[in-house]
């Protein structure tokens, strides 16, 4: 998609895009100056912010990373809700294209 994975920070630091800026990167902006055409579905692009790093929403990547989720957390809503975002990032056909 030609989306850089990394960043570059003050001092010449080069680091690691995280999941926000990643999911920023992937906004289907085709009326900015130079046109962003990711083809990315908003829906989509809003439902993954929300359910894995939104802190408004349910924010499981922060949870399981950092070990915060109680046993009694691990239900099958849960899991439900996780398996969903991935079935949505199946029908995106991600590949590198030598160019």
């Amino acid at each position: 998609m030609g989306i850089a994975t990394f960043k570059t920070k003050q001092d010449d630091v080069v680091m690691e895009k995280n999941i926000d800026d990643i999911l920023a990167s992937l906004e289907h902006r085709p009326e900015s100056t130079p046109p962003q055409i990711t083809n990315f579905d908003e829906n989509d692009r809003i439902y993954i912010k929300f359910v894995m790093s939104e802190k408004r929403g349910w924010n499981y990547r922060n949870k399981v990373a950092h070990g915060l989720l109680d046993s009694d957390e691990y239900q099958i809503g849960n899991c439900i809700l996780i398996f969903a975002t991935l079935l949505r990032l199946t029908h995106y056909n991600f590949s590198s294209e030598e160019l």
